[in-house]
């Protein structure tokens, strides 16, 4: 999207703004519909975080779905220190493991606050 909007900026440069209302609503389909690369590589390198989250959402709504608070869960500062980890499948990880140990969905989020 950037090199086309870029082009055709540089050609009203060199034939003259005056064919801006012209040339300009050409570009605007390409520009809408052109997809960026951010949508279709920046979640999935170096580690594809959409089948990641795809797999993990319905394990931990299992776990959620089998999970009885039998005991007070207070690890929020350990939660939260693996929460700011730059693995992620080590986060997911540690998440269940919260649950698994009595986390309710509170907890999560006061750790991760």
């Amino acid at each position: 999207m950037l090199e086309c909007s870029t082009t055709i900026l540089e050609c009203l440069d060199l034939i003259g703004w005056e064919h801006a209302p012209a040339l300009l609503p050409t570009t605007v389909g390409q520009m809408v519909a052109a997809p960026s690369a951010e949508e279709s590589t920046a979640w999935r390198q170096p580690v594809d975080l959409v089948a990641l989250c795809d797999e993990s959402a319905s394990q931990i709504s299992e776990l959620f779905a089998a999970w009885r608070n039998l005991q007070r869960w207070s690890k929020h500062a350990a939660l939260a220190r693996e929460l700011l980890g730059d693995e992620p499948a080590k986060i997911i990880d540690a998440l269940k493991v919260a649950i698994r140990a009595g986390a309710a969905p509170a907890d999560l989020g006061r750790s991760l606050a």
